[in-house]
């Protein structure tokens, strides 16, 4: 692997920016690099504690972005490493970032962004953080992504879990030993060696000159993520494991995006309570280290290796690793710790590092206990339904041992949660949370418009007896037509209005355009029978169905899509039902926020669904 490391280099700054950039232009071809690129395109570039700021990323970028979209022959530039340490980089320097991410996806183990400046609190700020975090749901052998020591804000924590909401969920049931699934998956196959680009079939040729004589050694080339799972010699240990075959896909890359993460770090990273809230769904649905690492590229011996043992080990976290952060609040550290017990049920098919456990076990129990000695208010459920609740009193062992039963973990998680979204609502109102605030958003408008259709489209069965209000009559080439547009459930003397849409036979364009005639019709009322096809009984108002006013609706509440399909028709379908009326008067003289909270609860928007 070829290693462009610069944290040795006196310059530092935009300079250093412009010589990495430089320095990744040389591998193009036919400059002076592009030789020792084409025999080895891994890279592990390092540029820690350089103090570039975004305009010194700038270059950085172009140069990867260059290296990267060279086609002309065998690839120049698999990053495998990206070190940015201490570069007082912020939010802005992301959505640079995040076209390198889809280029390397396939590529990319290991993302340094630590103790930089990266904040989240604007909409531009919102914007390129999710930018970057959309850019990982194609990484297929990402490692670790740290992001400690930056003052990340509630809001990153916010779109962090948005942005996991919206990945597919990871198939994990095929149960592997360590690096039993990489390993695997690199078994020789029998295509034809011509599928295999021609610098490929050379760098195959120095490892093992036997197997490449039988079989083709390069990896699919086709897609991005099936670039990551080229590995030079040096970085797999054998020959066996130095390239994976073409036709037969190696098993990591069933596993992607941030859901297929091993280690996130986010220690010191300016947590609060609400950023705990947010946590605690990806924790309770985050698959153990130990189980993604066997579907991951071993790291290499050394550092590396050594780094990611210390991050399974650090304070009990596994895999996660959100301590230390001193601005959580006894609340909100309790909540992230229930939530790591609530994953034992991701390891009912599979097995987990025991002595891992047992660490997270005995840490978490010492804190549980010391949380339980703080004494708070009950949750919101049940100060909402008029009985007391107290704090959770499991310590950290009984919480252990429940473990057996899902259902009371389950019980205490809620419990926790609901509290810190009471203390958020109250302290900080509905508009602390995106989601929260789109959800009142859209149902206001939603039964401002639909209240009564559900309730008039129900009354017009089939077959059902309506009188007409108001009747236009006009003739198109001489055929009559007759349209009812307004119809009464009790008998009424309905207007009528003609319209002729045709000259009569000696009459002059002139005579045509007076005004059409109305005249109230003096005989018995006109009975009708409405009849509704079965097509259309979800039609509500101005003849659209639920679905599209669903559309329309969240179109002007929700462009940005912070909403599922779920919640969406879910507050659709309350906004129609008048029978949520009589539910939300119920909550009249309770406080404000206890009111929302059961709001949000009724339409399933008090959080983002981790597990659809």
């Amino acid at each position: 692997m070829g290693k462009l490391n610069y944290t040795n280099r006196k310059v530092d700054g935009p300079k250093l920016g412009q010589i990495v950039e430089k320095d990744l232009l040389k591998r193009i071809p036919p400059k002076s690099g592009s030789n020792a690129a084409m025999r080895d395109p891994f890279v592990e570039l390092n540029v820690v504690g350089k103090h570039l700021s975004d305009e010194g990323f700038l270059p950085v970028v172009n140069g990867l972005f260059a290296a990267y979209t060279y086609t002309q022959g065998s690839p120049i530039l698999h990053l495998e490493e990206l070190h940015l340490a201490d570069n007082n980089l912020t939010a802005r320097c992301l959505i640079s970032l995040s076209a390198v991410i889809r280029l390397g996806a396939g590529d990319l183990q290991d993302i340094d962004l630590s103790h930089n400046n990266i904040s989240v609190f604007s909409d531009d700020d919102v914007f390129a953080w999710e930018s970057f975090l959309t850019a990982l749901k194609d990484c297929s052998v990402l490692r670790r992504l740290n992001l400690s020591g930056n003052p990340l804000g509630p809001r990153a924590f916010e779109v962090l879990v948005r942005a996991y909401s919206r990945e597919d969920s990871l198939d994990l049931s095929t149960s592997v030993g360590d690096d039993e699934g990489y390993r695997s998956s690199l078994e020789p196959s029998s295509c034809d060696e011509e599928e295999a680009p021609f610098g490929q079939k050379l760098k195959a040729l120095t490892i093992d000159t036997e197997k490449t004589s039988q079989h083709s050694s390069s990896p699919v080339a086709s897609t991005p993520r099936s670039q990551g799972s080229h590995k030079s010699s040096s970085t797999m240990g054998t020959p066996a494991q130095s390239t994976p075959s073409p036709c037969k896909p190696t098993k990591y890359i069933t596993t992607r995006g941030i859901r297929s993460v091993p280690y996130i770090i986010l220690s010191n990273t300016s947590m609060t309570d609400v950023c705990a809230l947010h946590l605690s769904y990806i924790l309770a649905c985050h698959h153990p280290p130990g189980h993604l690492l066997a579907r991951a590229p071993p790291a290499k011996a050394g550092p590396p290796s050594h780094q990611l043992e210390a991050n399974g080990m650090h304070s009990g976290c596994q895999g996660i690793v959100y301590l230390p952060n001193e601005s959580i609040s006894s609340a909100g550290a309790r909540l992230l710790e229930i939530a790591e017990y609530a994953r034992g049920s991701l390891s009912e098919d599979s097995t987990i590092d025991v002595f891992t456990e047992e660490i997270a076990i005995r840490t978490s129990a010492a804190r549980l206990r010391r949380a339980s000695s703080v004494a708070g208010e009950g949750s919101v459920t049940g100060r909402a339904s008029g009985r007391r609740c107290s704090t959770l009193s499991m310590t950290g062992i009984e919480l252990a041992a429940s473990s057996i039963d899902g259902t009371a973990i389950d019980a205490e998680l809620e419990r926790a949660r609901s509290k810190i979204q009471g203390n958020t609502l109250k302290n900080l109102g509905m508009g602390s949370l995106d989601l929260w605030r789109i959800t009142i958003k859209t149902l206001v408008l939603a039964r401002a418009v639909l209240l009564r259709a559900g309730e008039s489209n129900d009354t017009l069965s089939s077959g059902a007896t309506r009188y007409a209000t108001a009747i236009t009559t006009s003739s198109v080439d001489s055929e009559p037509v007759l349209a009812i547009t307004g119809v009464s459930p009790i008998p009424i003397t309905p207007t009528v209005t003609y319209k002729s849409t045709k000259p009569s036979p000696g009459t002059t364009a002139t005579q045509h355009s007076s005004p059409s005639l109305e005249s109230n019709v003096r005989t018995s009322p006109l009975s009708v029978s409405i009849k509704i096809d079965e097509d259309d009984n979800d039609e509500l108002l101005y003849g659209l169905n639920k679905n599209l006013w669903i559309r329309i609706i969240t179109d002007i509440t929700d462009p940005d899509g912070i909403l599922s399909e779920t919640q969406r028709e879910a507050i659709i379908e309350w906004a129609m039902d008048t029978n949520t009326l009589n539910r939300e008067r119920e909550l009249l003289g309770k406080p404000e926020y206890i009111q929302i909270w059961r709001l949000l609860d009724g339409v399933g928007c008090l959080a983002y669904d981790v597990w659809a």
